[in-house]
C-alpha cells in the first residue's frame, strides 16, 4: 500500500516554466484527473506529459533545431579542419566562404564571425560564451585573412 505522500506525488501534475531552448524546471504543482505529470509550456498554450517526453527524446527528437543545426556545422568545421591537412600541426578552419564542397558550411563560418564582431560590439548576436570556447578550442580564426 502507498504512502499518503506517495499517493500525493503520483497524482500531483506538475506546471513548469520553460526557458526558449525548452529546460524546464517545476515551479507549481495541482491535482488533476491522471496520474501522468503535465509539462505545461506556457509559450505554446500546449501541454505534455513527461512520458511523451521521453518518447519523443528516445527516437532523437530535437527540441531546440537552432542549437541542433548550430552543432552540426561545428561537427562540419571539426570534419573540414581534420581534411585540411594530415599533419595536425598545419589544419585550420579556413572555411572560404564559396566552399564548393559544402557552400553552407563557408557561410556558417562566415556568420560566426560576424555574430562574434556584433558580441564585440555591443550589438545583438546570437554568439554566446559556450560557442566561443568551443570554436576557440579547435582553432577557429574570427579573422579569416590574419591567421
Amino acid at each position: 500500500m502507498k504512502s499518503a505522500s506517495s499517493w500525493l506525488l503520483s497524482k500531483k501534475q506538475w506546471t513548469w516554466q520553460c526557458s526558449p531552448g525548452l529546460t524546464c524546471e517545476p515551479t507549481t504543482w495541482h491535482m488533476g484527473k491522471s496520474s501522468e505529470s503535465t509539462i505545461q509550456i506556457p509559450s505554446r498554450g500546449s501541454s505534455m506529459t513527461i512520458e511523451r517526453i521521453r518518447k519523443l527524446e528516445a527516437i532523437g527528437f530535437v527540441w531546440n533545431f537552432r542549437h541542433y543545426a548550430w552543432n552540426q556545422q561545428y561537427l562540419n568545421l571539426v570534419a573540414f579542419k581534420k581534411q585540411t591537412s594530415p599533419d595536425p600541426d598545419q589544419q585550420h578552419c579556413n572555411v572560404p566562404r564559396d566552399y564548393p564542397a559544402n557552400q553552407a558550411l563557408g557561410n556558417w563560418a562566415n556568420t560566426q564571425r560576424t555574430q562574434y564582431r556584433f558580441l564585440q560590439e555591443g550589438k545583438k548576436s546570437s554568439m554566446t560564451i559556450e560557442r566561443i570556447q568551443k570554436l576557440e578550442a579547435i582553432g577557429f580564426a574570427w579573422r579569416r585573412y590574419n591567421m
